[in-house]
């Protein structure tokens, strides 16, 4: 009797468990219909998309409906994509554009059965050219840079028709065409897009060009006292191929960059390059050759000859001085060997000039300025050469430099002391030599007539005979032909120092010439030599200098 009650208690537990546990179950799945009921309304948020026109979000199984596109004054259609909007036709860049769209929930719903959204932007503008001229290295594509990003690239070549479009999202493109030669170039036109629904832009022009073929330009520098071969190139150039550079005669060196566009040619040690002295010069050419740091190269092997820098003037008056080929003695720092000799041709050592003879006379005095070509360097020079074997032309070249060097290291000195010609117009005229100081020979003499007359000033004697016809026309217009003229020596033009048989000396007689009496010629003879200075003063000068 007593369990019963106990029993009764545990059922009604139990019932009530089912009962809360019935309950809870019904609140969950009322609780879930409204949350799947709020999900579900109708909603639609249209947002800016970095590709698409726009990007749409909606309620959880909403329908979309009219999706509306006003660009400007157009109004067009709209499709989605994977929750992206694009315009049925293309957008002009900077166009003011609405997007808007209406949704509507799957099923009825007490919040929200229908829902609108809209979205107003600006149409980006179209990326521009960064560049209007590309500068192409050979071989490679034009790159094709850009302001901003671009949806593509449209570009063709002017003369053609036809276009291509570059895809992809960048800010430069790759043309499809390549520089292949030096010196080509072409115009493109091209149309950009910022967005891929948007209308190409206006086509714009792009010049492209490769670069010109390389030049280059071989001269010798002075680079402290020396000289060194310089190549400048007319673009960057990396490196000489082995070989590309050739030298003649061969020497033996070295190439170094000295810059961007300039090589130089270091001589090896004992190398001895005379001033003056001409090298020729031979560069590789063609896509084999020399390449510039753009790909160009040039149009065909370069032959040159590039000349030496001159030697001082100054020290080839030391060295003349020093030898005795001029009235003046040198002294100053002796070379000490060939390459200190050479490096005084460029930089001559400081040192002094004095007169060897007292007695100089003013006149030719006047002749002499250091470290300029006068009529006395002139003079010398001529005379060395002359006893060096050398083509006498007084100039400084290599082959003297080249002499004078090597007749310095050896002390071949003058074979004659120095002389000088003076000649007086004034009546009766008078030849006189000044020789070591002094004078030698005084004659009388005979100078040119009036409508010939002998040449005023100082000349270097340039060519000599022991013997000579001479002919040519009388102020008359007779022809002359005068055989056997002895001891010629011209010094200016057709005007000569030479014997010639006349009655009487001392007055104007001859077409231009300085005649002496036969002995006399012949003693001047041995007192002059090849540039020896002869100078011829006018009427009222002193008889003797």
């Amino acid at each position: 009797m007593t369990l019963r009650p106990a029993v009764r208690s545990l059922r009604i537990v139990a019932l009530n468990r089912r009962i809360a546990r019935t309950a809870a179950l019904a609140a969950g799945v009322l609780a879930g219909l409204v949350t799947l009921t709020w999900f579900a309304r109708a909603r639609a948020v249209v947002s800016a998309n970095p590709t698409a026109l726009a990007s749409l979000q909606t309620g959880l199984g909403n329908r979309t409906g009219a999706i509306t596109v006003l660009a400007g004054s157009v109004r067009m259609t709209a499709r989605l994509s994977a929750g992206e909007i694009w315009p049925s036709r293309p957008i002009a860049a900077g166009s003011r554009v609405v997007v808007q769209v209406e949704t509507r929930a799957w099923l009825w719903n007490p919040w929200n059965q229908h829902a609108m959204s809209s979205l107003e932007l600006i149409a980006p503008r179209a990326p521009s050219l960064v560049r209007d001229h590309l500068r192409v290295h050979l071989g490679q594509h034009p790159m094709i840079p850009l302001s901003a990003r671009s949806s593509g690239l449209l570009i063709r070549v002017v003369s053609s028709p036809q276009w291509s479009h570059l895809a992809g999202v960048a800010r430069s493109f790759r043309a499809p065409i390549v520089g292949a030669r030096p010196g080509e170039h072409s115009v493109l036109l091209l149309s950009t897009r910022a967005r891929p629904w948007e209308a190409w832009s206006h086509p714009r022009l792009l010049q492209w060009s490769t670069p010109a073929y390389l030049t280059a330009d071989p001269t010798w520098k002075m680079s402290r006292g020396a000289p060194l071969l310089t190549i400048r190139f007319s673009l960057p150039v990396d490196y000489l191929p082995r070989g590309a550079v050739r030298l003649s005669p061969h020497l033996s060196g070295t190439w170094a960059r000295a810059s961007s566009t300039s090589w130089i040619f270091v001589p090896a040690a004992g190398t001895v390059l005379y001033p003056g002295e001409p090298i020729s010069i031979t560069l590789a050419g063609r896509s084999t050759g020399i390449k510039a740091q753009s790909g160009t190269y040039l149009a065909s092997a370069m032959h040159a000859i590039s000349a030496l820098p001159l030697g001082s003037v100054l020290r080839a008056q030391e060295l003349l001085a020093l030898l005795g080929y001029l009235p003046l003695s040198f002294s100053g720092p002796v070379a000490s060997s060939p390459s200190e000799q050479l490096a005084y041709a460029y930089a001559p050592p400081a040192g002094a000039f004095e007169w060897r003879y007292a007695n100089t006379p003013a006149l030719l005095r006047a002749q002499w300025a250091p470290g300029q070509v006068t009529t006395m360097t002139t003079g010398a020079v001529m005379s060395f050469e002359a006893q060096a074997g050398l083509p006498v032309d007084g100039i400084i070249g290599p082959q003297v430099w080249e002499a004078l060097i090597k007749a310095a290291e050896t002390n071949h000195t003058a074979a004659a002391a120095y002389s000088w010609v003076y000649v007086s117009e004034t009546l009766p005229e008078r030849l006189s030599i000044w020789q070591g100081g002094r004078i030698v020979l005084s004659s009388l003499t005979n100078t040119g007539i009036p409508a010939m007359p002998t040449a005023l000033g100082t000349y270097p004697v340039y060519l000599r005979y022991t013997s000579q016809t001479m002919s040519g026309v009388n102020p008359n217009g007779t022809p002359y032909v005068d055989p056997g003229i002895p001891w010629v020596n011209y010094f200016s033009g057709g005007d000569a120092v030479h014997g010639f048989v006349r009655a009487q000396y001392g007055f104007p007689q001859s077409l231009g010439c300085v005649e002496l009496p036969i002995a006399e010629a012949a003693l001047a003879w041995q007192h002059i030599q090849y540039g020896t200075l002869v100078t011829v003063e006018a009427p009222g000068s002193p008889h003797i200098p």
